[in-house]
This record gives structure tokens, sequence and C-alpha cells, in this order.
């Protein structure tokens, strides 16, 4: 995968034979789309359950995302302002800020991490996607939320604040790879003492106490893992801020 050849759907778009939707459900996993009737109005939900797009060499995602762009620009736009709007609703979710929007559009990251859409939406920018005040505002409060005592933060800041989160990320998991790995050696000897000799209860609590404490401890490292993977995810939208896209007009 590493030199995708994408001169067939490059063909197939400008001849019109793929829509840009198809090429970007092919990258991107389809959204799933459903309607249902309230008392007075029709709502809409749009999911999307994210795919292992990182597979697909990063070139080669960025010219198929130039080339519909090339292809049809509104219908473009469209599908991946409602990826955006998973992804950002999703994040605010994740930092328990709610808003009215949040159930109506929601991004599952089942195989990529939020932080690796959030670069990809820095991509689709690049690529020729609008910035707005409205998404402007989202990505500042997603921001803002995740480092609330920093009104401005300089390229340096940034670079020291991602090597610490990096850091920590890296501590939780082989803490959790410990925790995980005396957890099974627990579950194994509570297993023995049952088959060979079940009547030793003061051994056998002391078993189960520990594999109640330890299920607490990985239960509280992945609490921590998700704090950190939320606010490396809010510093892949330092650069979308420096960038200073030109900002369009709401449609």
């Amino acid at each position: 995968m590493k030199n995708l050849d994408v001169k067939l759907i490059e063909y197939g778009l400008a001849h019109g034979v793929f829509m840009p939707q198809t090429v970007l459900d092919l990258l991107y996993h389809p959204l799933e789309m459903t309607h249902s009737e309230g008392s007075h109005e029709t709502y809409s939900e749009i999911n999307w359950s994210v795919n292992n797009f990182t597979e697909i060499p990063f070139a080669a995602r960025k010219k198929l995302v130039e080339l519909c762009f090339i292809s049809n620009a509104e219908e473009t736009a469209l599908a991946l302002n409602r990826r955006f709007a998973c992804t950002i609703y999703a994040l605010l979710k994740m930092q328990k800020d709610v808003t009215k929007n949040a159930n109506g559009c929601e991004a599952f990251f089942e195989e990529a991490a939020p932080n690796e859409v959030m670069q990809e939406i820095f991509l689709w920018h690049k690529c020729g996607l609008k910035m707005t005040n409205a998404k402007l505002y989202l990505l500042k409060r997603i921001f803002s939320n995740a480092f609330p005592c920093t009104d401005v933060m300089s390229q340096a800041e940034a670079d020291k604040q991602r090597s610490l989160l990096r850091f920590q990320l890296t501590k939780n998991k082989r803490k959790t790879q410990r925790r995980t790995l005396k957890l099974a050696l627990t579950q194994g000897f509570i297993h023995a003492y049952l088959e060979d000799d079940p009547n030793d209860i003061k051994e056998l609590d002391a078993l189960r106490k520990e594999e109640e404490k330890l299920k607490d401890c990985l239960e509280a490292l992945q609490t921590e893992y998700s704090e950190l993977e939320l606010k490396m995810t809010a510093m892949e939208i330092f650069p979308i801020l420096q960038e200073n896209f030109p900002l369009t007009e709401e449609r």
C-alpha cells in the first residue's frame, strides 16, 4: 500500500464513473443516516464509525481528497463537513460539554484514534474544505476545554505539551500492560485454588481482593488514558488554529 496508484480512481472521477461521495466512503467508511419522527418534526441523526483509514498512505488520501474537490466541490464539502460534525460533537460529549446538536451527530473511534481523525480534518481543510466561524468556534471550544488555563499557546509550549502527553501515554500503556498481566496471573491462581483446594478460604479471599484491586487500578488507568488521549486530540487542533484559514460565510 506504500505506493498506492490512484490513477484509476482519478480517471473515474474525471469521467463521471465515480462520484466524490463514493470515493470518500471508500476512504473513510460510509456515514450512517437515520430519520425519526418527533411530535412536531423529523429528526435526523448521522453517525460515523471511523475505519482504519491510515492504512491508506497519506499521499494517496491527500490526492484523492483533492481530486474529489476538483470533481465536485459542493458534494465533497458536504460529505467531509458531516464527518467533521460527527467528530466535533463526539469530542465535546467526551469532554462532558454537551451541545444541542450533540445527539444528532457522533463519531465512533473504533479503528482510528481521535487524534488521527483530527489530523485528517486538518488535511481536508488544507485540500480545500472551507473554514467557517462556527467550525472555528467549536474547535477553539474543544481546545480550551482541554487546556482551560491557557489563553494563548506558543509553538514551543505546544511542542512541550505534546512531548509530555506522549510520555504520559507511554507510561500509562506500560502500567496497563503490567497490571493486565498481573490480573491474568491472579485469576489463574484463583482458578487453580478452586480446583485444588476450594476450602482454603483465607488464601482465596486474599486473591480475590487482589483481583478487585487490580480491576479498579485498570479502570482508573483506562480513565486516565482516555483523558490523555482527549488532550492529545485537542493538541491536533493547535496547527489548525495556527494555519489561519480564511473564513467563509455560513451556508
